[in-house]
Parts: C-alpha cells; sequence; structure tokens
C-alpha cells in the first residue's frame, strides 16, 4: 500500500517522464546522459527487477531501493528536471513549483486545443 501511495504522490514527475522519453528533446536527451553516466558508478544502479517499484513497465535500469536508493526506472527519473538523485550525487535543475508549471503546460500543449 505505500507503494502504490509513493506512486500517485510522483505521479506527475512519473508523467513528466514518460512525456520526455517520448519527445527525445536534445536538452532532455543531454540531461539523461549526463545523469545515466553518474548513476552507473553509483552503488543502487541496477539491471534486477527485485529493486525497482515497477517490475513491469520498462523497470531496469532502475535506482535500487533495497540498497537505499529511490527504486525508480532511470530511463524515466532522469529526465525529469526536478528529480534529483536521492543520495545527492545530483541536484534537481528547476524546482518543485516550475515542474508543476511545466507539467501543466505540456498537458495543455498535448491536450488543450483552441
Amino acid at each position: 500500500m505505500e507503494k502504490i501511495k509513493e506512486l500517485w504522490e510522483n505521479k506527475g514527475k512519473i508523467f513528466t517522464g514518460i512525456w520526455n522519453n517520448f519527445l527525445k528533446k536534445e536538452e532532455i536527451e543531454k540531461l539523461y546522459q549526463e545523469r545515466l553516466s553518474i548513476c552507473k558508478v553509483c552503488d543502487t544502479y541496477t539491471e534486477e527487477k527485485e529493486g525497482c517499484f515497477s517490475s513491469t513497465f520498462q523497470s531496469v535500469p532502475c535506482c535500487d531501493n533495497r540498497k537505499g536508493g529511490c527504486g525508480c526506472t532511470l530511463v524515466l527519473a532522469l529526465k525529469v528536471p526536478a528529480k534529483p538523485c536521492p543520495k545527492n550525487y545530483f541536484p534537481a535543475i528547476i524546482s518543485e513549483e516550475d515542474q508543476k508549471k511545466l507539467e501543466e503546460e505540456l498537458y495543455n500543449q498535448q491536450f488543450k486545443k483552441d
């Protein structure tokens, strides 16, 4: 139940990660590659599904929650500008407030037509 609560609380960031995964914008891809290079040498990096929150959706590699990581799927989490590393190896590059504005803007661009 705790896992579901945490996923729900982070639904905006999850949406942003999924959205950015499909957009393939140059700056998001650069952010992803920079962060991934840091993650690959971290002790929480894993390609085993057991340490990931989602074992069904593209769950590996992830930040192993059994080793103090967040359990996030890296291909999505690393593309969220407001998501810092749980071990403080890299910061969020925008605030939570700005992230919410970005999510709203992305949603409106995609689903609301004039």
